[in-house]
C-alpha cells in the first residue's frame, strides 16, 4: 500500500465516525498500567474505530470462527463465556495476537514489544484473503499498529 492509499484509507476510516460498542484504538505508553492511572500526556486515540462490522468480517468472514453458541441449561455465565473463549482461541491459534480481540466489550492490549507481532500476523492474513471486509479490518489494525510503532508505544483497543 503506497502512502496516498494509506492516507485515503485512513480518511475513509475516520469518515465512519464514532460509535457505541466499538473498539477505540489508542496508542499508550504502558498497556499494563493504563487503567490503573497510568495515563501519560502522549497517549492518543488514533482517530478511527474498529467496529463490530470489522470484527465480524475478520473473525467470522476471514478466520471462520464459530458464532457464540447457546448457554446450556443451568450453565453458569462464566463457564459459558470460558467455553466460548476457548473455542475462539482454537479458531485464532495461528494468529494469537488477533486472538486477544475476543469480545467487542473487552479491551485488547499490545505492548510496544508486541505490536510488531500483531502487524506480522495481520499482514500474513491480509495477503491470504480476498474478503474485502476482512482486508479492511486488518488494514485498520495495521494502521493503528503503525501509529504505535512510530511513537515507540503500545496499542490498546479500548471497549465501551
Amino acid at each position: 500500500m503506497i502512502e496516498s492509499d494509506l492516507d485515503n484509507s485512513e480518511q475513509s476510516f475516520i469518515a465512519e465516525g464514532l460509535g457505541n460498542g466499538w473498539l477505540h484504538p489508542t496508542v499508550v505508553r504502558n498497556v499494563d498500567t493504563y487503567w490503573k492511572g497510568g495515563h501519560t500526556d502522549d497517549d492518543f486515540f488514533v482517530g478511527f474505530e474498529f467496529t463490530h462490522i470489522d470484527w465480524e468480517a475478520l473473525f467470522f468472514g476471514v478466520l471462520k470462527c464459530p458464532e457464540w453458541g447457546e448457554m446450556q441449561d443451568g450453565e453458569d455465565y462464566s463457564a459459558y463465556r470460558l467455553r466460548e473463549y476457548e473455542r475462539f482461541q482454537i479458531c485464532t491459534s495461528r494468529f494469537p495476537m488477533l486472538g486477544r480481540i475476543f469480545d467487542m466489550y473487552e479491551d485488547a492490549g499490545y505492548t510496544s514489544d508486541e505490536v510488531g507481532q500483531l502487524r506480522e500476523q495481520c499482514l500474513k492474513l491480509q495477503s491470504a484473503t480476498v474478503h474485502e471486509g476482512g482486508r479492511r479490518a486488518l488494514a485498520k489494525l495495521i494502521l493503528a499498529r503503525d501509529k504505535a510503532l512510530k511513537s515507540a508505544m503500545g496499542l490498546l483497543l479500548i471497549s465501551d
